[in-house]
């Protein structure tokens, strides 16, 4: 199925009669003749822009070319009847279609290469948010915000989200990341094995085998006090080494089976690889693929494509502007969280489409290669979705389609190797202010 297909089938999806049974609150919601259907709610939330509600909705239904739009009363209570599970499901139909490709990048043609990261966002600053999903403190005397902690499991070779949670601020890191795992592996049904990326919160006994147990490959980056007297007895920079199941190493392990299974194992076997960055800092890596499935100098390079999911990160909240939520009620955080990721996956299939299409590059003379603009992408997909949902004639759905990626083309920017860039941490108050939203 390619990407045009993928789109049109979300929204039959979302169209569909059995969808709205399944994903509504109440039997005899979306029942009566309404301005706002469940399709037209469900894909408001997918195209949203970060504007005012009521030019949300203005715009949205100009384009079906209807006098007067939905007031955001009706909007408030129509979302209300809405399950956000159905932007789940999508998302996850979604998923289990893209992995059908017959051009996948895979490592070692076998393997997805997936980050797990976590990430906090900022959502409306109410009390009942505060108790829902928890609170932020900075410095002394600073305002408590509210947050959610989030995490997701994202391809970091065909950039897609795979799997995302919403958590309370002080979920662990560690069982978002197991559950984002065991939700890949539901969604993937074992098609691909995975190779998972962490950053230095993640290592533990714990982890390491319940990753072991789901056979998950693993790439872990470790601080550097981690396993400390294992890999100050070892003799090269990559050995095989065994990690023994202390008490110390046990604190903080709850599930009293994952404990007993640990008591009973005694040591958990790892390979420790020491990296040396191009600034001199070695790098200590735990691994359970084999020298011969991956190099030491390889594995280095692997650990870097983790940063692919920060990336992302910043692709949904400044680009797709997750954070912008339309309500103030955790329904409407959990609705517009997933619907967003769902738009993400859209929009970075569009973008692997339009890619394909890129001529200026090295080959063709240009001094570097050129890439799809994300700022142009994200705006322009959502214009023309908007016309490809409304749109019902097959012939005319694939002009639009080839002009948005026509349009696409003509913004590009070049692939600098290479590049960094300093990262800079938010402190503060709400970026997103439900009272100064943009008008336009």
């Amino acid at each position: 199925m390619c990407t045009l297909n993928r789109i049109l089938f979300i929204k039959e999806f979302f169209s569909s009669i059995d969808t709205k049974s399944k994903f509504r609150y109440a039997v005899s919601a979306f029942t009566r003749k309404s301005k706002l259907v469940f399709s037209d709610l469900c894909f408001m939330m997918i195209l949203k822009k970060g504007l005012t509600l009521s030019m949300e909705l203005n715009q949205y239904f100009f384009l079906h070319k209807l006098e007067l739009a939905a007031s955001k009363q009706a909007f408030s209570k129509k979302r209300e009847l809405l399950n956000p599970e159905v932007f789940i499901e999508a998302n996850d139909l979604y998923i289990k279609s893209f992995y059908q490709k017959d051009d996948l990048i895979l490592f070692n043609n076998k393997y997805i290469v997936a980050a797990i990261d976590g990430v906090n966002m900022e959502i409306p600053n109410t009390e009942n948010l505060k108790e829902t999903f928890g609170v932020a403190t900075g410095k002394k005397d600073q305002l408590e915000v509210a947050r959610t902690r989030n995490s997701a499991l994202y391809d970091c070779l065909n950039h897609m989200m795979i799997s995302f949670h919403i958590g309370h601020y002080e979920t662990s890191e560690r069982d978002l990341a197991k559950d984002n795992i065991l939700k890949a592996l539901e969604v993937l049904d074992n098609s691909f094995p995975l190779i998972v990326i962490f950053d230095r919160g993640y290592p533990s006994i714990d982890m390491l085998h319940f990753l072991e147990k789901n056979n998950v490959k693993y790439i872990i980056r470790l601080q550097d006090n981690t396993y400390n007297a294992e890999i100050k007895s070892m003799n090269t920079n990559d050995e095989v080494i065994n990690l023994k199941i202390t008490n110390n190493r046990l604190r903080g392990v709850n599930d009293k089976k994952v404990l007993e299974e640990l008591k009973e194992r005694k040591v958990v076997t790892t390979r420790i690889v020491k990296h040396v960055l191009k600034n001199g800092t070695v790098e200590v890596l735990a691994t359970n693929l084999s020298n011969e499935e991956i190099n030491g100098a390889q594995l280095g390079e692997m650990y870097f494509k983790r940063w692919r999911i920060e990336t992302a990160y910043d692709v949904l909240k400044n680009k797709l502007y997750i954070e912008n939520v339309s309500g103030k009620s955790e329904l409407a955080v959990i609705q517009d969280f997933y619907a967003t990721i769902l738009a993400y996956n859209m929009m970075e299939d569009i973008k692997t489409d339009a890619n394909k299409g890129v001529s200026r590059n090295k080959e063709n003379g240009a001094k570097y290669d050129y890439k799809v603009n994300t700022n142009t992408l994200a705006g322009a997909m959502k214009l023309c979705l908007m016309f490809m949902i409304i749109e019902t004639k097959k012939r005319k759905v694939d002009k639009i389609y080839d002009k948005m990626l026509k349009m696409i083309q003509r913004e590009l920017v070049a692939i600098i190797p290479d590049r960094s860039f300093e990262r800079k941490k938010y402190i503060g108050h709400n970026k997103h202010k439900t009272n100064i939203r943009r008008n336009c």
